[in-house]
């Protein structure tokens, strides 16, 4: 007797894809709706996914935009930060060696 493998979900992601409500509503666009249901309006959507799994549902995933997002301006300060270090130590020699005007 074969047995099949038990799907794994991607981590951090949602069944419809989504990571906030706009774009769980535009992923949810994109499919065909369940049976259940005979809503395409975004209003209806995010009712129908607020009836079968709850407000949390409008929000699957955003751990993982929020990660990104506060990763990112991690590492644009320390960019810049470094960047800055590097442009002032430039503007100082340019200054010592710059001839004096008398």
């Amino acid at each position: 007797r074969q047995t099949k493998p038990t799907p794994v979900p991607a981590p951090c992601t949602s069944i419809r894809g989504g990571d906030h409500p706009s774009r769980t509503n535009h992923t949810t666009n994109q499919t065909p709706p369940p049976p259940q249901t005979n809503s395409q309006t975004t209003a209806g959507i995010l009712q129908d996914l607020f009836r079968t799994r709850g407000f949390g549902a409008w929000y699957t995933g955003i751990h993982a935009k929020l990660l990104q997002t506060v990763l990112t301006a991690a590492f644009t300060f320390l960019t810049y930060e470094q960047i800055l270090v590097v442009v002032r130590k430039v503007l100082r020699n340019r200054r010592r060696i710059s001839p004096s005007r008398t």
